[in-house]
């Protein structure tokens, strides 16, 4: 349910089956993130802030003033790097000094979904003015330009593609400069992420909110290469709605791989942690987890002096854990990565 393939020929398809359009690779993040997010969690209307670490200026950082069901943000500390294959299909003419497979550099990226899976933005940060015009050339040869929108100045670059309604929603805030900060977004709660650890093992690189409800999970179930069908459906019990979630590794520089899928995560050691808020008391909610976990089939394992609910997915490793009415989960191709996620997040 979770590795999104984003291939230059047919990134989009593989994310939204109702649109066939390329979109950048970094997307690849927000495919795997909402598609884990919709995995184990309860949710609640309220949350309490935490104390997370979180990535460098997220709480800051601005998406349109439209309404979105999810949003990433993409921020290691240093520069995040990008193939031109990820903005446009393979074969695509680029300008001149660029070729595909030329690496762009970025400073940080923002991505949101809209209210529908027919629905994908983003904002680029990039290093200099030359990447952010051949982003921009990529993308605009590389999506149909009656469902995308593109706009750039200096080293910004913003694009929308998908349902014409959502494009012409995203460029017209844009063209009025009608931005909110994350931490103001009116269509997530911005607490709930908060609650991630503020002492991770690793570094946060992305994190965001994910709303799964309205057909985006289902959508992105069509994109994934491992099957957590059985899963799914034993934690589909725990009403899923938002979820936050971070990206953690310690790789250095960060390279967004055009695929993601289990050599990725292998190669790249990254840790995603879920959290969600439920509304049950904290003993209700351990028992809740049991008993999803007994029909998905996860073992109860010591880790510290707790235990947790334990199962691999294809090879990668998969972990919960309540604190209180808070539920955690960790996926990671490293089985001590995932335990450690876990243990920074209930320990607090």
């Amino acid at each position: 349910m979770f590795c999104a393939r984003l291939s230059p020929d047919s990134a989009y398809s593989r994310i939204l089956a109702a649109s066939r359009r390329a979109l950048p690779a970094s997307l690849a993040l927000t495919a795997l993130a909402i598609a884990l997010a919709s995995l184990p969690l309860a949710c609640s209307g309220t949350y309490e802030p935490g104390e997370a670490l979180l990535p460098v200026g997220m709480a800051k950082a601005v998406a349109p003033d439209v309404a979105a069901a999810s949003y990433l943000y993409v921020n290691p500390g240093g520069p995040v790097f990008l193939t031109l294959d990820s903005f446009g299909p393979s074969g695509t003419s680029f300008t001149p000094g660029a070729q595909p497979g030329s690496l762009v550099q970025a400073n940080g990226v923002t991505l949101f979904v809209g209210r529908s899976p027919d629905g994908f933005g983003g904002i680029f940060d990039f290093n200099d003015t030359a990447d952010a015009v051949n982003g921009l050339v990529a993308f605009r040869l590389g999506t149909n330009p009656q469902r995308s929108w593109s706009d750039g100045d200096a080293r910004t670059l913003r694009v929308a593609a998908g349902d014409p309604e959502w494009v012409q929603s995203v460029g017209t805030a844009s063209r009025l400069a009608s931005y909110v900060t994350l931490e103001r977004h009116p269509s997530l709660p911005w607490d709930l992420v908060t609650n991630l650890p503020a002492s991770p093992p690793s570094q946060p690189v992305a994190a965001g909110i994910a709303n799964i409800e309205n057909g985006l999970a289902a959508a992105l179930y069509n994109s994934v290469d491992l099957d957590l069908s059985d899963i799914d459906t034993a934690f589909a019990l725990l009403r899923v709605d938002l979820v936050g979630f971070a990206i953690y590794t310690d790789d250095d520089p960060l390279v967004l791989p055009e695929r993601l899928d289990r050599q990725a995560l292998e190669e790249n050691t990254y840790g995603v942690l879920m959290v969600s808020r439920s509304d049950f008391s904290g003993v209700m909610v351990a028992f809740m987890l049991g008993v999803v976990s007994d029909r998905a089939q996860l073992e109860t394992i010591p880790i510290a002096n707790t235990n947790a609910r334990y199962g691999t997915v294809d090879g990668l490793h998969l972990l919960l854990k309540n604190r209180g009415n808070l539920v955690f989960a960790a996926l990671s191709a490293d089985r001590q990565n995932a335990i450690d996620l876990i243990l920074s997040a209930v320990s607090e």
